[in-house]
């Protein structure tokens, strides 16, 4: 396995130190330079050393100019920073370089998610599964808009096309749950969440919810027993600590 291979293994588990020295080397032993020059600011990125990989990426872009990914790369930075019209300017300029680029469209779309334009940033994601159809991320991303712009079975609809093809996709449950909670459809809500919870485990925030969707549905014992499980790990929660004197009370006039 070369170099290269190696940092791209490490890189896929989320150990960029490792995957940086990887292809680190294999840029100074002159192979594979621009996609290792491209994972070397990656890795940059991803540790938030953002002018470090600022500087990778623009020295790429230099040396390849008819390629969009560095200037794709440049504009991620940029999106990180907070520094939203060079971001844009940079997705705009690699479209113009190759207007068939999924990953340039998703993080199109989330500049337009980042400045609250729904109906762009919509769009944007949609261009991109236009162009490659079985994206993750993408189409979580795309149904969370959906949502927020009141296009609630169309996103629902989008995060079922997921658990399809991954039944215990933590994001998708949770959102699946959230959705069901504001639209008071509290047992598919609980169906969700509880599936979240038997593949995850310890998670606080779902602990919370499936004590509220609980005490929704005027189960204020099983409701307690999440808090109470809360209370096992942190005792002083105040939250945790509130929510049951409420639901003791609860539960005592049922």
């Amino acid at each position: 396995m070369s170099l290269y291979e190696q940092g791209e293994d490490l890189y896929a588990v989320s150990e960029y130190k490792e995957a940086y020295s990887c292809f680190l080397q294999s840029y100074t032993n002159n192979v594979d330079v621009t996609d290792s020059m491209n994972y070397l600011g990656c890795c940059e990125l991803m540790v938030e050393n953002y002018e470090a990989a600022l500087d990778w990426f623009i020295r790429l872009s230099k040396m390849e100019p008819t390629w969009e990914q560095p200037i794709t790369n440049i504009g991620r930075v940029y999106l990180k920073q907070g520094s939203f019209t060079e971001a844009y300017e940079q997705f705009i300029r690699a479209i113009k370089v190759n207007n068939q680029s999924e990953d340039t469209f998703i993080y199109l779309g989330v500049y337009f998610e980042r400045i609250n334009n729904l109906v762009q940033a919509k769009e944007a994601y949609e261009e991109s599964l236009s162009i490659n159809n079985d994206q993750e991320e993408t189409r979580l991303n795309y149904g969370r808009v959906l949502w927020r712009l009141g296009q609630r079975e169309e996103a629902k609809l989008e995060c079922n096309k997921l658990l399809e093809q991954n039944p215990y996709h933590e994001d998708v449950l949770w959102n699946l749950g959230l959705m069901n909670i504001q639209d008071s459809n509290y047992y598919a809500a609980l169906e969700y969440l509880e599936r979240l919870f038997n593949h995850k485990g310890f998670d606080m925030e779902l602990y919370f919810e499936l004590s509220r969707v609980h005490y929704k549905l005027r189960n204020y014992i099983e409701s307690i027993n999440w808090i109470e499980r809360i209370l096992e790990i942190e005792p002083t929660n105040k939250k945790a600590l509130k929510l049951k004197v409420i639901l003791d009370d609860c539960s005592r006039k049922a």
